[in-house]
């Protein structure tokens, strides 16, 4: 009996051991992958209203589908760093999104264009994963 206790004990010793043990945290590449949906956006820090994206897919296999407010698809590849979210369509588009904030549930990034005055566009984007097909 005294056997059956001890090792017990060492059991549940062991399970104490491993449930309290940290998390591991996800990286950036492994953060955004997901469906995307723009709650807000602001341009040069001005509120717009209206459709941005009606899609934005990043996918765990490197690639992504992002589809405009005109229903324009760009398809390609993507890559993730903890300040950086690079979109490379295949048709040669490409889209260097800063990251300011990235969290599970929630992204915010930002995209400057450089034409005849430059615009920085931020877009406040939330998890968007239950979708129905």
């Amino acid at each position: 009996m005294k056997r059956i206790i001890y090792n017990l004990g060492i059991v549940m010793i062991a399970f104490i051991a491993f449930s309290c043990s940290k998390a591991e945290e996800l990286t950036p590449s492994e953060t955004v992958v997901g469906r995307w949906t723009v709650a807000e956006y602001y341009v040069n820090g001005q509120s717009q209203s209206g459709v941005v994206f009606s899609r934005f897919y990043i996918e765990s296999d490197g690639t992504f589908l992002l589809e405009d407010a005109n229903d324009l698809p760009y398809v390609g590849d993507w890559t993730a760093t903890a300040d950086n979210l690079s979109l490379i369509a295949t048709d040669g588009t490409e889209f260097n999104f800063d990251i300011v904030f990235l969290e599970y549930e929630r992204m915010q990034l930002v995209l400057t264009v450089a034409a005849v005055e430059t615009l920085e566009i931020r877009y406040l984007l939330n998890r968007n994963d239950n979708l129905s097909y």
